[in-house]
């Protein structure tokens, strides 16, 4: 857990424009930038950048924050490893800044336990007469000692309780080896049984180093031949890159990384000297594998098998590979070889001598080019064309929009004018753009802004007589968390991380991103007097739909206290 003032400290040192330049065009705009929106295709920007405020806010689709929520959105990241990117850039060393909470303590004992099941497993293989059989089939396999104990393999025998009872004799805590997947309760919901039965055990590590999980391959007949833990607090198979951790410096290095399916796959081109290698986790590659691959390098080559699986894998891995505009090639393995087999039979240097293919070159030639039949070579197309729409920004579209035509001798009307048959893709309503639907005001937001960083407005009106103007119940409740924080009370630009309500935060940012100049300028004052007269109106309607409904039911008292309310309220003259 990082403290608040540490994560305060990160957002000022590393520059949001900068950040976005990255991805997309960047252009001044007065004091403030604009850029085509990252998020979604347009041709006139409309994302707009407060460098002063770091600070951002798309027109069109209603996408806002800060540097961190820019990231957690582009890249895929949850908040803690945005944390960990944006640190690592700016070169601050976040370790001596965490604290322990609850949180934290559980999380170390869940670690720990996974920690020591990793020990006993690799123990059984090493040492137990019982993990001769495991011992055989990785020599048979060519997997050299080194590797055995380079990636800790494990192995645990037949057997119900092989883990549970070593758990227990130890002190260990059999409910936080559950939360892991290691063992499972009993219907008596007394007594827990080993979930890993017979099988080699590989642990599973995430980016930076940890152990996460296991995967585990069947030693006999039993099903499923591959077996990972279950989706657990640490463990989601479509976000983990097997051997990442291991990989992350030659990746860098080597500009590239080879992608392969399997564990063993990965294991043997490792052990040959292709250590820039990862394999996916029984998925197709997800959105979140690009956005992490792309923090390492630009340049992708997916190595499957050469069976019609292995070109539907790399069908499958396109979409999120060409959405992140990544530079992707092909290897396709000569039939009945995988690159496990090819590199042990063959070496490194016949490894690296294979044909690359350019991906696009590869789907084109596969699913459009060779198919005789109408119906495969529409449905190619129209997966290309949701590919398009899905690209992360206009420039990744642009690119594949000119690649796709060009190789297929299409029309570039096919990707703006939408085939009926065509199913667009599905998009998500952003949480940010339902300012119509709650009925947010504007006027509102900037007057409370502008309310918290004028010390003349502040004596002018008290924060009790200014809070009714707001209306808005989730509104004033954020006003009165903020302003009245002595921390961030004048800080709109930190109020931020404390809005939870997406629509209401966007509509923040929007309005200190578009005001951004007029809020300091000797018109702000004008604004001030506009805001809060559209208010004091706004206001006044509402007392009166009050009093009319209260007549109307015959409550005579809260006629005339409402009544004075609203004399009261057009009475009120401003002293600035």
């Amino acid at each position: 857990m990082i403290p608040q003032n540490i994560i305060q400290e990160l957002q000022e040192r590393i520059d949001l424009v900068q950040v976005i330049e990255e991805v997309t065009q960047v252009k001044r705009s007065g004091s403030n930038f604009v850029a085509c929106c990252p998020f979604h295709e347009e041709k006139t920007p409309s994302f707009h950048i407060s460098q002063s405020k770091q600070l951002f806010h798309c027109f069109g689709c209603g996408a806002s924050g800060n540097v961190f929520h820019f990231l957690m959105r582009y890249y895929h990241l949850p908040f803690p490893e945005t944390l960990e990117y944006v640190a690592k850039e700016v070169g601050f060393d976040l370790e001596p800044h965490k604290t322990k909470s609850e949180q934290y303590n559980q999380d170390e004992k869940a670690r720990d336990v996974l920690a020591y099941a990793k020990e006993k497993f690799h123990g059984f293989l090493v040492r137990h007469p019982k993990g001769k059989e495991a011992r055989d089939y990785l020599t048979n396999r060519g997997v050299s000692p080194e590797m055995i104990h380079k990636y800790a393999l494990g192995f645990v025998p037949e057997g119900w309780d092989h883990l549970t009872n070593a758990l227990h004799r130890d002190g260990k805590s059999l409910e936080e080896a559950q939360k892991v997947g290691l063992v499972g309760q009993k219907k008596d919901k007394q007594n827990y049984f080993d979930i890993f039965r017979h099988r080699l055990m590989i642990p599973i590590h995430n980016a930076k180093g940890d152990l996460i999980g296991f995967g585990a391959r069947a030693m006999g007949d039993d099903q499923p031949k591959y077996l990972n833990s279950p989706q657990t607090l640490f463990f989601d198979k479509s976000k983990v890159l097997f051997g990442l951790s291991k990989a992350d410096k030659s990746i860098r290095t080597s500009k590239n990384v080879y992608v392969v399916e399997g564990y063993f796959d990965q294991i043997a081109l490792t052990e040959a000297g292709l250590e820039n290698t990862v394999a996916t986790m029984g998925t197709a590659m997800t959105g979140y594998h690009c956005a992490v691959i792309k923090r390492y390098t630009p340049s992708v080559t997916l190595v499957f098998d050469g069976d019609q699986a292995g070109v539907q894998a790399s069908k499958k891995a396109a979409r999120s590979i060409l959405a992140f505009g990544l530079d992707a090639n092909v290897i396709t393995m000569p039939v009945g070889q995988d690159p496990d087999d090819f590199v042990r039979s063959e070496g490194k240097e016949a490894f690296e001598r294979l044909v690359q293919i350019p991906l696009l070159d590869f789907l084109v030639e596969h699913f459009y080019v060779q198919p005789k039949n109408i119906a495969d070579k529409t449905k190619f197309l129209q997966e290309m064309v949701e590919i398009v729409a899905d690209a992360k920004t206009p420039y990744i579209a642009k690119v594949l929009k000119d690649e796709l035509c060009a190789k297929m001798d299409l029309d570039p009307s096919i990707f703006t004018e939408r085939p009926k048959f065509i199913k667009p893709a599905v998009k998500q309503e952003n949480e940010a753009v339902v300012e119509n639907k709650l009925r947010i005001s504007k006027e509102a937001v900037l007057a409370l802004v502008m309310y918290a960083q004028n010390v003349d407005l502040q004596e002018s009106m008290v924060f009790e007589q200014f809070l009714p103007f707001l209306m808005d119940k989730t509104l004033m409740e954020y006003a009165k968390k903020c302003v009245l924080d002595a921390n961030i009370g004048n800080q709109p630009t930190k109020w931020i991380d404390h809005w939870t309500n997406p629509a209401y935060k966007a509509m923040l940012t929007q309005v200190l991103v578009s005001f951004d100049d007029l809020l300091t300028s000797s018109a702000s004052e004008k604004i001030w007097v506009d805001c809060f007269s559209k208010l004091k109106k706004q206001y006044v309607g509402v007392l009166v739909q009050q009093i009319q409904k209260a007549e109307a039911m015959g409550q005579q008292e809260q006629v005339e206290n409402l009544s004075k309310q609203m004399i009261a309220t057009k009475n009120f003259q401003l002293t600035i």
